[in-house]
C-alpha cells in the first residue's frame, strides 16, 4: 500500500521534502550543487503538493526482454513520481511518458533512432494510489500493445491485434423488460478489421448463436473468423460470452498462439505482475518490487 515518506534520492544527494539536504559521505559537494539540489527539491515538493502525489512503497520494474535498439536485460525502475533513472525530463509529476528521438521536452523515456514504429509521444505509465498499482495507456497510433496471457474483458471500441492485423470490437446489448426488470437477452459483437490485407472486413456475431468465436487460420468448422495468412496461428485467439460480457483469450484458451495476441490500451489499463508490453520492436516485462 502507499504511504507518505520524507526521504528519497536525487542523483547522489539524499534529500527530504522539508528541504533539508543530507550529504552522502561526499565532502566535495560544493555550495552550488547544494543550491541546485534545493531548487530541484522545491520543484518536486511543488509538484507533489499541486498534484496530490504520494510516494508509494511499491515500484514498477521494466525489464527489456527483446529489442533491436536497446540492451536486453536492462532494467528501468518507475515509482509513483515517475522514472527514477535515465529520466530525460525529471518533472516528477507521477507520469512516465515514452517517445522517440523527436519527442518534446515532456518525454521521459526516449527510444534511440534505431527503434522503429515509435511515435513522438508513444505511451504513458502512471501510478494509481487508490489501487496501489501502475496503469498504462497508448498515446497515439501504434503506441503500445499488451500481450494477452489471461482472459481480458472486452468493451465497446476495444482494439486487439495479431500478426499484421488489427481488429476493433463493437458491442450492441439487446435487452427487454421481463417481470418489470430490464434483462439482457443478447449481445451482438462485431469484429472489424482495421489494418491488414482484409481491411474493412466486418462480421457480427449474436451471443444466442455464437457464445464462442474462434479466430485463426485453420479452415474448418472450428473457426468462425478465418484469416488466410501464414503468420496467423491455426488457433489464434478465442472470444467467448460469459455472464453477459465478452472476453478474449489467446490461442484456444489452453495452448497459446505462436506469435501472441495483443491488446491495445486506448484507455488506462492496469499493469499486472508479469505483463509484457510491446513498444515498437521492444518488449518490456513488468514486475512489482
Amino acid at each position: 500500500m502507499y504511504n507518505k515518506v520524507n526521504v528519497g534520492y536525487l542523483d547522489n544527494i539524499l534529500y527530504d521534502f522539508s528541504n533539508k539536504i543530507i550529504p552522502i559521505d561526499n565532502d566535495d559537494i560544493d555550495n552550488q550543487m547544494r543550491q541546485n539540489t534545493n531548487m530541484e527539491i522545491n520543484n518536486i515538493n511543488e509538484n507533489i503538493n499541486n498534484n496530490n502525489i504520494f510516494i508509494a512503497n511499491i515500484k514498477l520494474k521494466l525489464t527489456i526482454k527483446q529489442s533491436k535498439s536497446l540492451q536486453e536485460g536492462k532494467e528501468y525502475i518507475i515509482n509513483s513520481l515517475g522514472l527514477l533513472i535515465n529520466n530525460k525530463n525529471k518533472t516528477n509529476d507521477g507520469l512516465t511518458i515514452f517517445g522517440d528521438e523527436n519527442a518534446n521536452t515532456r518525454t521521459d523515456f526516449i527510444f534511440p533512432k534505431e527503434e522503429s514504429n515509435t511515435n513522438q509521444n508513444h505511451a504513458e505509465i502512471k501510478y494509481d494510489k487508490t489501487l496501489d498499482l501502475f496503469k498504462i495507456k497508448s498515446l497515439r497510433g501504434n503506441g503500445c500493445f499488451l500481450k494477452i496471457e489471461q482472459k481480458i474483458l472486452l468493451k465497446d471500441e476495444d482494439i486487439f491485434s495479431f500478426s499484421f492485423f488489427m481488429l476493433r470490437v463493437k458491442i450492441d446489448i439487446k435487452s427487454e423488460e421481463i417481470n418489470n426488470i430490464n434483462t439482457v437477452i443478447a449481445s451482438l459483437l462485431t469484429l472489424e478489421v482495421l489494418f491488414g490485407e482484409e481491411k474493412k472486413r466486418k462480421i457480427t456475431f449474436d451471443s444466442r448463436k455464437n457464445s464462442v468465436i474462434r479466430i485463426g487460420r485453420l479452415k474448418s468448422d472450428e473457426i468462425e473468423f478465418e484469416f488466410e495468412d501464414e503468420d496467423v496461428s491455426r488457433k489464434q485467439c478465442m472470444i467467448f460470452f460469459e455472464d453477459n460480457n465478452w472476453y478474449i483469450v489467446d490461442g484456444d484458451g489452453i495452448k497459446p498462439s505462436s506469435n501472441g495476441t495483443w491488446f491495445y490500451p486506448e484507455k488506462y489499463y492496469n499493469i499486472n505482475e508479469g505483463l509484457i508490453i510491446r513498444m515498437g520492436t521492444t518488449l518490456f516485462e513488468c514486475n512489482y518490487i
